[in-house]
């Protein structure tokens, strides 16, 4: 892909939040106890939020950005939005270039973004506001709004007030305000967070079809590797840095000797439980990592997620470790990789090697 066939072009944009230094001018009781119990400090620390960032996006395309909390995605998107500046670099959307050009290109859909819906206004209403303050005229906005509410299936409750809602329906509200802009690139940061998993699927459908029917371009940023999974490529992010970009079987590349084994196991171990169990696992040389969590429902079990080299005997040694130890598996299997599994192994990898340096 070239920058000139990218709807998208971002290039070495980087972006500090620089420490300030707080006002010390305050006194009496309110600046003793705070002294007395060191809630203050005399400087908020720098942080690197973005370090030299460069990607391009097609036209239509679904694209993903996974990292952990921290890793610049939100920042990156509001620069993207046209919310803040860079501290260096560049970026172009859609062939804009200024700030409030390329604000009319995108509609950003942010998580919070039910915390601005007014209240004391209705569904409908919240939605007809919100177009006017877009300049959409009267009869092309009820349109739009008649169509948003049976693409989210709010028809029934389009003359509820916002404080009748669940906090489903509200995140519901805040993406249907999103699609009435009609714009060429949507931006959406965490679409999922109150839905419920019906909810969800219906939403990744709308995305594809918003791709696919309409030609649109669509950002998805989640924790959730399920929302990630209707994207055609997903970059990672840590600590402000791309340390990988692809579809999931390129980031998958890297290991491709490597499998994923689930298994639930009995839980009898006396002592500190998990961490004996993770330690004894990374003893045997066929295993690479280990994950042990609770088992799901089930008492006295421990659900054991494993990265083992793709040998042949690789399964029945670890069948003979628990064996050993008086700890029969309830069930096992042979998984793909998970989004989050493949973050860690770029994430280890990057900085080993001191890529992040």
């Amino acid at each position: 892909m070239t920058p000139q066939s990218a709807i998208i072009d971002v290039s070495h944009v980087s972006k500090t939040y620089r420490g300030v230094s707080i006002d010390r001018k305050e006194s009496g009781i309110g600046l003793w106890i705070k002294s007395a119990f060191r809630l203050t400090s005399n400087r908020a620390r720098t942080v690197r939020a973005l370090d030299d960032v460069s990607f391009q996006i097609e036209a239509g395309e679904i694209f993903g950005i996974y990292g952990a909390n921290g890793a610049g995605k939100t920042t990156l998107i509001k620069i993207l939005s046209g919310l803040l500046l860079p501290e260096s670099g560049s970026e172009r959307v859609n062939g804009c270039t200024g700030i409030d050009e390329i604000k009319d290109q995108i509609s950003y859909i942010s998580t919070n973004g039910w915390m601005g819906l007014e209240w004391q206004l209705t569904v409908y209403e919240n939605l007809m506001l919100y177009g006017h303050i877009f300049g959409i005229p009267t009869s092309e906005l009820r349109r739009r709004c008649d169509s948003v509410l049976g693409l989210f299936g709010m028809v029934a409750g389009k003359d509820k007030h916002i404080s009748e809602l669940s906090a489903g329906m509200r995140q519901k509200v805040t993406l249907m305000r999103g699609f009435l802009l009609d714009r060429p690139i949507l931006y959406l940061d965490e679409p999922t967070v109150s839905l419920d998993v019906q909810s969800s699927a219906a939403l990744r459908q709308i995305l594809v079809d918003a791709a696919r029917r309409d030609g649109k371009t669509v950002i998805v940023t989640s924790h959730n590797p399920v929302d990630l999974s209707i994207c055609r490529r997903i970059m990672l992010l840590y600590a402000g840095h791309v340390i990988a970009l692809g579809c999931e079987a390129e980031l998958a590349s890297p290991l491709q000797g490597i499998k994923a084994l689930r298994l639930t196991c009995a839980n009898h171990q006396s002592g500190d439980g998990a961490a004996d169990l993770v330690g004894g696992l990374l003893q045997l040389d066929v295993v690479r990592d280990v994950q042990v969590s609770e088992g799901n429902g089930r008492e006295n079990t421990w659900r054991v997620d494993l990265l083992v080299h793709r040998d042949g005997h690789a399964a029945s040694e670890i069948i003979d470790w628990f064996i050993a130890r008086d700890m029969p598996i309830v069930r096992m299997r042979s998984a793909p990789l998970t989004l989050q599994e493949l973050y860690a192994y770029h994430v280890d990898r990057t900085t080993v090697s001191g890529g992040l340096a």
